[in-house]
């Protein structure tokens, strides 16, 4: 088995868990507060992995120091 496919099943997993517990926060917080900020929730956890994806995206782009 090659190690990017390792890699893959390891990201898989990772983003699998991360929707997982998400759900579980908004359970948590209308728990705690009786006020369910789903539509906030959803939207903050969406920009923050949209702009980390993008910070990914951008060091793996930029080229090597030459030295």
């Amino acid at each position: 088995m090659r190690f990017d496919s390792l890699i893959g099943a390891a990201l898989a997993i990772v983003n699998t868990l991360m929707w997982a517990r998400e759900a579980g926060t908004i359970e948590y917080g209308e728990w705690q507060t009786s006020v369910r900020t789903e539509g906030t929730t959803d939207a903050v956890f969406s920009f923050t992995r949209k702009v980390v994806q993008a910070i990914g995206g951008a060091a793996a782009a930029a080229p090597e120091p030459t030295a």
